[in-house]
């Protein structure tokens, strides 16, 4: 049945992509920053991607530092990747239960990706871990993972960057309403803010 129904919501999706609202921010975005920036970031990312990591890693502190931090802009984070990466969806699925802290356990995943992802054939052990960590312990993890509210909100997300957005490529990045596919550097990102400022 619920496989049924993501199918109906991609067809609908893929019926009805003109002038998507997700352009922008909507109710229950994950979102850091100031609410006045006059630049809006959506970001379009799988947990299990190399080049998300390395945004996550190696840009997203210097725009943090220089854009979010100063009121000019501000950031959200989305989920985009193939419904059938499993480990994607069930490592996405953290963050959404960490609360105000979500960009924090983001964080900590990126950081941490290539021990979970490509160095242990266990990786919901390592992520389990990296949890508890974070302070949340085995019983609020196992929740979290089985908690069928929050998949079907990362799903959705998924359809609607796959379907309506035609995002194909992560991360990829929704600036004032303008997509851009794929990976930005400091340089491209820096252009790019300063020219709407």
């Amino acid at each position: 049945m619920r496989l049924f129904l993501l199918a109906f919501v991609s067809f609908i999706f893929a019926t009805n992509s003109a002038a998507s609202k997700y352009y922008y921010e909507m109710e229950g975005d994950n979102a850091i920053g100031s609410n006045d920036a006059k630049i809006t970031i959506i970001e379009y990312s799988s947990i299990t991607c190399p080049h998300c990591a390395d945004f996550h890693n190696d840009i997203y502190p210097f725009l943090k530092q220089n854009y979010i931090d100063t009121g000019k802009v501000r950031f959200i984070h989305r989920n985009s990747f193939y419904p059938k990466d499993f480990v994607a969806l069930k490592t996405s699925m953290i963050p959404f239960c960490a609360g105000d802290r979500y960009f924090t356990f983001l964080k900590a995943l990126y950081k941490t990706q290539r021990n979970w992802l490509f160095e242990t054939r266990k990786p919901f052990e390592v992520i389990s871990d990296i949890a508890k960590l974070g302070g949340m312990n085995s019983e609020e993890f196992d929740n979290c993972v089985k908690n069928k509210q929050i998949e079907e909100k990362i799903l959705e997300q998924v359809l609607v960057s796959r379907n309506e957005l035609d995002i194909q490529a992560t991360p990829s990045f929704i600036i004032n309403g303008k997509i851009y596919k794929g990976f930005l550097n400091k340089q491209s990102l820096k252009k790019i803010i300063d020219d709407l400022k």
